[in-house]
C-alpha cells in the first residue's frame, strides 16, 4: 500500500479546430424540444433587411444628383434573422451547457458590472 499519495485517474481531452472553423455573432436563438426528447437549438443573427437599390436624379451632364427613390424605403422598419448555425443536445448535456453558460455570464457581469 502506499503511503496516502494515490494519484487520482484523469482523462485527456484535445480540442481539433478544423480550418472551416469561425466564431459567429448571435442576435438569438430559436428552436424546441424534438420528438425523441432532444432540444434543437438555431442561433440567428439579426440585423436591418440590407439596401436593395437606390435612385437618383442625373443631370444633362450625366452628373449623379439627389436620391429620389430606395428600396426598400429608408421609412420600412423590417429586419431579417439569418439562422447561422444550430444544435441538438440532450437534455442532459442541455442540463450542463445552461451551468456553464451561466458561470460565463456571472464572470463577465462582475468583470463589466452587470449586464449589457
Amino acid at each position: 500500500m502506499d503511503s496516502g499519495t494515490s494519484k487520482a485517474k484523469t482523462v485527456e481531452f484535445t480540442y481539433i479546430m478544423p480550418r472551416e472553423f469561425r466564431a459567429d455573432s448571435v442576435s438569438g436563438c430559436l428552436g424546441g424540444v424534438l420528438p425523441d426528447g432532444d432540444i434543437a437549438v438555431y442561433f440567428f443573427f439579426e440585423r436591418p433587411e440590407p439596401l436593395h437599390s437606390q435612385e437618383f436624379e442625373v443631370d444633362e451632364k450625366g452628373n449623379l444628383g439627389r436620391e429620389v427613390g430606395r428600396q426598400p424605403s429608408a421609412d420600412r422598419r423590417k429586419f431579417e434573422r439569418i439562422v447561422t448555425s444550430g444544435v441538438v443536445v440532450s437534455v442532459a448535456n442541455a442540463k450542463v451547457i445552461c451551468d456553464w453558460l451561466g458561470q460565463r455570464v456571472q464572470e463577465a457581469e462582475k468583470r463589466v458590472g452587470g449586464a449589457k
